[in-house]
């Protein structure tokens, strides 16, 4: 027969023993409840604050490693609120011993882009009335209507990083059947142009002016070269040839 020092113990005193041990169960579990309460209470979760310290980062997650190994990571991190993307960021950098966070004061950094352009941002890379602008013309855009003034590098990056899905769902509208139809002349003109290419290699524009109504060729001007001033001229001899 084989007995260990441990069970050579009588019933009276395991019962003690198990007595203890639930006492000191319900100790800590009314403790942890209590400091449950007080973390909701004092809003001191991960989730809801920013730690800037790299020595507080670095107590964090000792505390965080020690504590998996009895209840797990999982739980772990969802009693102190610290997400598992968080975490595993802080233990990169961690090698790297850079815990220390960048300031994020406006003066120290200007060109640094706030929450609120962020959201603004997103709200814009996301939304439906804009899934026919491209990420270049958005940014562009956003400028013009003054909500953010951000590089079409900066709007692709964030896009990338952040995983902001645009809308990819394209409205095709119903082609027309039939054209443009007029009643009376001068009420609708065309413009159109031919492109020749001569011997030489050199490109002939043809532009002629055209009445919808009475298919009409009200002015026409063979350039080499096109330009706005030159189709502006061409509308002011058709207009002056249909009085």
């Amino acid at each position: 027969m084989v007995t260990h020092s441990a069970l050579d113990t009588s019933e009276t005193a395991l019962q003690a023993k198990v007595f203890h041990l639930e006492r000191k169960v319900e100790v800590l579990t009314a403790v942890m409840r209590l400091f449950l309460v007080l973390v909701g209470v004092m809003d001191s979760r991960l989730d809801r604050r920013r730690l800037l310290g790299g020595s507080d980062k670095s107590t964090i997650l000792k505390a965080v490693e020690r504590a998996s190994t009895t209840i797990g990571l999982r739980a772990s991190l969802r009693i102190i609120g610290l997400s598992r993307s968080r975490y595993f960021a802080w233990r990169r950098v961690e090698r790297q011993c850079d815990l220390e966070d960048v300031s994020t004061c406006p003066r120290s950094r200007p060109t640094r882009l706030t929450a609120a352009e962020v959201a603004t941002m997103k709200e814009m890379a996301t939304s439906t009335d804009y899934r026919h602008v491209p990420t270049t013309t958005l940014s562009m855009l956003a400028q013009r209507m003054g909500k953010v003034y951000a590089s079409a590098t900066t709007w692709s990056r964030l896009i990338r990083e952040r995983r902001w899905r645009r809308p990819r769902t394209r409205l095709h509208p119903d082609r027309a059947k039939e054209g443009l139809r007029t009643k009376r002349p001068d009420e609708a003109w065309h413009l159109d142009t031919t492109v020749f290419r001569v011997l030489d290699g050199t490109k002939a524009y043809l532009q002629a002016a055209i009445d919808n109504y009475s298919r009409r060729v009200l002015a026409w001007r063979i350039s080499s070269h096109l330009e706005p001033a030159a189709t502006a001229a061409l509308l002011v001899k058709a207009d002056e040839a249909s009085r």
